[in-house]
């Protein structure tokens, strides 16, 4: 099973969770499941895709930077599931299908939460979310307080989910 992973967001900084976390996220998921990851991303966001491939336990397929916006749902819809922050990418995996894990942090998913069924978001609420910045001003604590784990089980649920459905 093929899982596409968006760790950047054009929005701003603000809305990306840390490159280290998606490792810690995606080595557990490769090693509880035989799965096959995929990096999507704008050529901006290459060396955050860098950062997470140099700290995996596995090689993974890295299209950051080497495709089109146009080609995106295509290449989507062969996967089984889409991981990543509040982005653009994370609505057309929503819109091909796919089940979502979304990674929160200073927007409000009541407003831009994925529409689809198939979402698990996960997002911690300190006091000064949701903020909306592009920048944060503090500690980022809204998304370094996510820890890896329920981001990986969210997506471990959603393969299930894929694999009985």
């Amino acid at each position: 099973m093929r899982v596409a992973v968006g760790a950047g967001a054009s929005y701003g900084s603000a809305k990306c969770w840390p490159p280290e976390r998606f490792v810690v996220a995606i080595n557990r998921l490769m090693n509880q499941r035989k799965v096959e990851i995929i990096l999507f991303g704008t050529l901006a966001e290459a060396t955050v895709s860098a950062a997470i491939q140099a700290g995996l336990d596995q090689a993974v397929l890295d299209l950051t930077g080497k495709t089109e916006i146009a080609e995106l749902p295509a290449l989507l819809s062969r996967c089984a599931a889409f991981l990543g922050n509040d982005s653009g990418a994370m609505h057309v995996a929503a819109a091909v299908g796919l089940p979502v894990v979304a990674v929160f942090g200073p927007t409000d998913p009541c407003g831009t939460a994925p529409v689809t069924a198939r979402r698990t978001i996960v997002q911690e609420k300190p006091y000064c979310s949701p903020c909306f910045l592009r920048k944060c001003p503090t500690d980022h604590r809204c998304m370094t307080a996510i820890a890896p784990q329920r981001v990986s089980d969210g997506v471990l649920r959603a393969l299930a989910e894929v694999s009985a459905g």
